[in-house]
């Protein structure tokens, strides 16, 4: 095994993700290989630096320190008021900066996730679990079982985008199912996962080189993440969002 290859399989294999040769040959080949031991250090150390990123939500203790501020605020100073005007438009800033950042960290680590399990499939012998274009009678049977909600299938070989398998995928600690579809030399990784939320119209993002596509329909979420031109991304979102899912 060269360090090319090691380079490519160190973050599957933390993962789990290897088969049971490829997992020995790469921990013989990291075994004696000071390059590949020191990348795969580095790797664990940044995934232990994400795993203390601040939590989703903030904290009950941090929320009432500063509505306790606001309330202390808000007591009538007559001599100042200026002042007290001031400071309660100062808080509110605070409390709006603070809500901001936490939305942007929540979909921040959400967006490098969906990144990260589409670079990950990219890599030799992972872009599927099951490869097949019959959507009805081999991909959408396969994920029964594996997740708790109707994966829709769709084929649209037709149109140029050929279903080419599917498989399931871990993006934020949720399971989550990842239908591939081919265009040409590019691949569309299509991430499907239930939501309460209602529905919502398709909205673009740019990141690391990949465009992702967010939507919400039928009570369940949509994000399509590849480097097709945007016209061809566009086309299949609106294949998949006009082609409503069998719930059988």
């Amino acid at each position: 095994m060269t360090c090319a290859e090691a380079s490519r399989l160190i973050s599957p294999w933390l993962d789990d993700e290897l088969d049971i040769r490829s997992s020995v040959e790469l921990e013989l080949h990291i075994a004696h290989c000071p390059e590949c031991t020191r990348e795969r250090d580095e790797v664990l150390a940044l995934r232990a630096t994400a795993r203390q990123r601040p939590p989703d939500d903030p904290s009950p203790e941090l929320e009432e320190r500063l509505w306790q501020q606001v309330r202390a605020i808000e007591r009538p100073v007559p001599a100042r008021r200026w002042l007290r005007d001031a400071a309660l438009m100062a808080a509110a800033a605070c409390v709006a900066i603070l809500a901001t950042v936490w939305l942007q960290q929540r979909g921040g680590g959400l967006r490098d996730g969906l990144l990260d399990a589409h670079v990950r499939s990219l890599q030799v012998q992972h872009l599927t679990d099951v490869a097949s274009s019959d959507a009805q009678r081999t991909v959408k049977p396969w994920f029964h079982g594996k997740i708790d909600f109707a994966c829709p299938t769709r084929d649209f070989s037709e149109q140029g985008f050929v279903l080419a398998g599917g498989r399931l995928d871990v993006v934020g600690g949720r399971a989550v199912a990842a239908i591939v579809y081919r265009r040409r030399q590019h691949v569309l990784n299509l991430f499907v996962w239930p939501t309460s939320r209602s529905q919502s119209e398709p909205r673009s993002a740019v990141a690391r080189g990949y465009r992702i596509e967010s939507w919400s329909q039928d009570g369940l979420e949509y994000r399509l993440v590849s480097d097709a031109q945007d016209v061809e991304a566009d086309q299949l979102v609106t294949l998949l969002r006009s082609s409503h899912p069998e719930t059988g």
